[in-house]
């Protein structure tokens, strides 16, 4: 059995050390291997390095979560009384912050993003880093602030660093996850 699909985790909590811009690139290289609709590979990765503009993305986030806890009910917010906060240090805290925009003018560009997407967090962890999907429910204000086209569509921020991994994580047996039809 290949470990890497039974240690990645979510990880929230990242030390400071910094990882090389060589790593960061191998990693997205390797993520721009996935497969896409039609051979048209419609993401595009932006690497967040710099503290201020981490530390604005982050406060920025930090409303959009604080406005969305306000409006969602009772019931829906019992589902996400799991130690999820509306802060997100992990925004600053991990050492580069990359955003996968999807090109919406490709065929089955949501599809494919997810999958680079995947491909993502299994390349992190073959590089022994860490990273987590953070998706707030409104990210068009990265377009701006980054300058990336509108017709490119921010799917996911992806937290990267070091990380804290704590317990083993609990997942479901797989005769709970498949129905084999013979």
């Amino acid at each position: 059995m290949l470990k890497i699909f039974y240690n990645a985790r979510s990880v929230r909590k990242y030390s400071k050390e910094s990882i090389s811009k060589d790593k960061i690139l191998r990693i997205i290289e390797k993520a721009g291997q996935a497969p896409s609709g039609l051979n048209k590979q419609p993401w595009l990765y932006a690497v967040i390095l710099d503290d201020d503009l981490r530390e604005k993305i982050k406060e920025k986030c930090e409303r959009i979560e604080n406005n969305f806890y306000k409006k969602i009910g009772e019931k829906k917010k019992e589902f996400f009384e799991m130690n999820i906060s509306v802060k997100k240090p992990f925004l600053t805290e991990s050492s580069a912050l990359i955003i996968l925009f999807a090109d919406t003018s490709a065929p089955y560009y949501k599809e494919s993003a997810w999958l680079s997407v995947g491909w993502f967090i299994l390349a992190a962890q073959e590089e022994n880093l860490s990273t987590l999907t953070y998706t707030p429910e409104e990210m068009g204000f990265l377009n701006e602030m980054l300058n990336i086209p509108s017709d490119f569509h921010p799917e996911v921020i992806l937290p990267l660093g070091s990380g804290e991994k704590k317990g083993k994580k609990a997942r479901q047996n797989i005769n709970d996850i498949v129905r084999i039809y013979e």
